[in-house]
């Protein structure tokens, strides 16, 4: 039996107590062999919950980067921690299940009513071949704002933008400072450049855009006065987005990416 809470389908007392929360991403990699990047993971077991009705603990925040879940890449560390699963990190964070992980699941899948285990397969099946940017736009249809909230934020964004190259110039050269400044202005030329008709992709663009500059500011508000430590911080969280962000102003033909063999700097220059 599944239960509805706050509008979130979770599954009964009794799979509760049985099953580890961390369950439904273990089903996910036995399934799919691997999963390049927490985008996709997240977007995976949303996808499930909502469309599939595969009861979970996971609640998804209704944020503009897509539904998203903090507690999902904890799990993913600490079954990473157990041996479970083994993280690493190229172009984004890579998934995988292993050995002792699928002993693990073996035991788990004992304990997940056929339905529930067809349903979940159903949607892995489906969107499991999409595209990283075909499946945050076909999640972010759900979630779409109104044309003039779109060229709003657009217009907030470019001036935050400008904020944060401001701060980010008066710091200690380095390569994580010179990656922060490039993938801000990256961001404004990005946003000054694109004239999407379509508004799912318009609105797609934007939100993406949001999301990282909201993570840029929250890092600056993590250092706050130990900026000078910045070379010395990992920023992957920061790379595996502007990875995907540069995939959206490609597949959407608003500007290369930045490791373009063909790239010409022409693009990335605005016309005043």
């Amino acid at each position: 039996m599944l239960v509805l809470r706050y509008g979130v389908v979770v599954a009964d007392a009794k799979m509760e107590k049985e099953l580890p929360r961390y369950w439904a991403i273990l089903f996910a990699l036995d399934y799919l062999g691997e999963i390049y990047n927490n985008f996709n993971l997240q977007k995976y077991l949303f996808l499930a919950q909502r469309e599939a009705h595969v009861p979970m603990e996971y609640v998804f925040s209704k944020n503009d980067y897509g539904p998203y879940c903090s507690n999902i890449k904890q799990d993913a560390m600490l079954l990473d921690t157990k041996g479970f699963i083994k993280m690493s990190f190229g172009l984004g964070w890579e998934f995988r299940l292993t050995d002792r992980g699928r002993e693990m699941y073996k035991k788990i899948i004992k304990l997940i009513p056929p339905d529930v285990h067809n349903s979940f397969i159903r949607v892995l099946h489906k969107y499991g071949s999409y595209s990283r940017v075909a499946l945050g736009e076909y999640v972010y249809k759900n979630y779409m704002k109104s044309l003039e909230e779109i060229e709003e934020l657009k217009r907030q964004l470019i001036v935050e933008g400008d904020f944060l190259i401001t701060n980010f110039q008066n710091l200690e050269a380095s390569s994580n400072t010179f990656f922060l400044l490039g993938t801000v202005d990256y961001c404004k030329i990005a946003l000054k450049k694109e004239q999407l008709r379509d508004e799912v992709q318009k609105g797609h663009l934007v939100s993406v855009i949001e999301r990282y500059i909201e993570k840029i500011n929250d890092f600056q508000e993590c250092l706050d006065e130990k900026l000078n430590i910045l070379s010395d911080i990992s920023l992957n969280c920061l790379t595996e987005d502007f990875g995907y962000l540069q995939d959206i102003c490609k597949g959407y033909a608003v500007l290369p990416a930045l490791d373009d063999e063909n790239l010409d700097l022409a693009d990335l220059i605005l016309e005043e």
